[in-house]
């Protein structure tokens, strides 16, 4: 591999995305007004301001509404990545913000799993902290509790309904 290959081919795919309106994404960097800082329109400045690429990473803004210069960018791996998109959902617990795969990370919790809870209305708080296998919620009604699968069965309904 070419000295710097990788670097070089992250710095093209930028000014290209923010540059060139034939571009398959200039609709999302250049057409939405992101730019590249002048400084980096040279490689070299680029290369000195964000250094070799680590393995697994590419180029990532770390402010979505701005545009490519030192302070707003980094090497970043698929998973920090995909936590920075302007269409995630970011979740509160305990004060902290982050969104549902990153919590999924931290509390070990499938994705799927977990995403499947908070799809079905459980608060944030109780899917998180509910043990797989453990059924939530149970439904009192007549003073009769049963879990919503056995309610569904006696009325007839689906119980995702």
């Amino acid at each position: 591999m070419a000295k710097n290959e990788r670097e070089r081919k992250s710095w093209h795919a930028m000014k290209t995305r923010c540059n060139d309106p034939k571009h398959d994404n200039y609709e999302y960097y250049g057409k939405r007004g992101i730019k590249v800082c002048q400084e980096w329109e040279n490689f070299d400045s680029f290369l000195k301001d964000m250094g070799p690429r680590p393995k697994n990473t590419t180029l990532d803004r770390i402010d979505n509404s701005l545009g490519y210069f030192k302070e707003n960018c980094r090497w970043a791996t698929n998973f920090e990545q995909a936590n920075n998109k302007n269409s995630n959902r970011i979740l509160e617990y305990k004060g902290r913000k982050q969104t549902l795969s990153q919590w999924a990370k931290e509390f070990n919790i499938p994705y799927d799993f977990l995403y499947d809870r908070i799809f079905h209305g459980w608060p944030l708080e109780k899917a998180l902290t509910t043990k797989k296998g453990e059924t939530w919620p149970h439904i009192t009604f007549n003073g009769e509790t049963l879990r919503i699968p056995e309610w569904a069965k006696r009325v007839d309904i689906k119980s995702s309904t």
